[in-house]
């Protein structure tokens, strides 16, 4: 059936980039657009009237955290100035041995959540990206049952998405009096990895191709070389797209910049993980930030 949608504004392509066109016309049919323009006078079975409404393609959002949002409401004040105001270190650091509660993102593979609670964080997540135009997404490595709940949503509200459990090699966490101490553990790491690379090799390429799998260790600093190498590898050999965090706050930076002697960018680069196929979550804190008073 061919469809024309008549729309106040369309986000349009002119002359090699986006333009914004006034009272213009999509015609599609099946899959294919067959027209955007004005006036469009050939034949058409069913005409979507969109007057004062906005008509664009599908935008695809590269950094989305599952859940309710409710907490990413609180991280839009500024953090303690212990932390650098880093507002996400206030609801993801919980106190040594213990977890953040509510929040299913923050349990480790394998651990027990309600199965309601992942049902309802994955359907409004999902949901809410295609509310706003959202049509490709990218879940930035929540633990295995977030994972699977996504899935199962992608796949029934017809979404894509590239998806796959996250891994690293320890959290940050908080003394009793509240200072950070991050807490290694790269056995924790690698296992993560055999859980992330298992869940791609039996999902790449579900819900008729618009799932595909993607390596995540979460941000470079919680993670092992030896556990990045590793992701370099897998993402050569099986053709997979890669992402974590890095650049992306003050005490990151300079903990990579103690360790390893190389800015986090600079260590991505060593690695062999800075190529067009590596999703950097942030990438804020270069070496010229003025925040960070890096000399180069």
């Amino acid at each position: 059936m061919r469809t024309k949608i008549a729309a106040t504004w369309i986000v349009a392509h002119e002359r090699g980039k986006h333009a914004l066109m006034r009272d213009g016309e999509v015609v599609f049919e099946g899959n294919k657009i067959l027209y955007v323009g004005k006036g469009f006078e050939g034949r058409v079975d069913k005409t979507i009237d969109a007057a004062g409404k906005l008509v664009a393609p599908g935008f695809i959002d590269t950094h989305v955290h599952s859940g309710h949002r409710a907490s990413h409401r609180l991280i839009s004040d500024t953090g303690r100035p212990m932390y650098y105001g880093q507002p996400f270190l206030e609801i993801s650091v919980p106190k040594e041995g213990k977890v953040v509660k509510g929040d299913p993102r923050y349990l480790k593979h394998g651990d027990t959540g309600s199965a309601a609670a992942f049902e309802l964080n994955a359907a409004f997540t999902v949901a809410e990206l295609l509310r706003n135009g959202v049509t490709t997404f990218v879940e930035y490595g929540s633990q295995l049952s977030v994972q699977d709940a996504l899935l199962a949503e992608t796949a029934r509200l017809g979404a894509r998405a590239y998806l796959a459990p996250g891994y690293d090699c320890g959290r940050w966490v908080a003394d009793e009096e509240g200072r950070l101490k991050r807490v290694r553990n790269d056995e924790l790491g690698r296992e993560g990895f055999k859980t992330a690379r298992a869940w791609i090799e039996k999902n790449d390429g579900a819900a008729g191709g618009r799932v595909r799998g993607i390596l995540v260790p979460r941000e470079v600093e919680t993670s092992s070389l030896d556990v990045l190498q590793m992701t370099v590898r897998t993402a050569d050999e099986l053709k997979l797209p890669m992402a974590t965090h890095a650049a992306y706050s003050v005490i990151e930076f300079y903990e990579v910049v103690k360790e390893h002697m190389k800015t986090p960018i600079e260590l991505l680069d060593d690695l062999g993980m800075l190529r067009p196929t590596l999703n950097i979550g942030h990438g804020n804190f270069i070496s010229d930030n003025p925040n960070l008073n890096y000399s180069v």
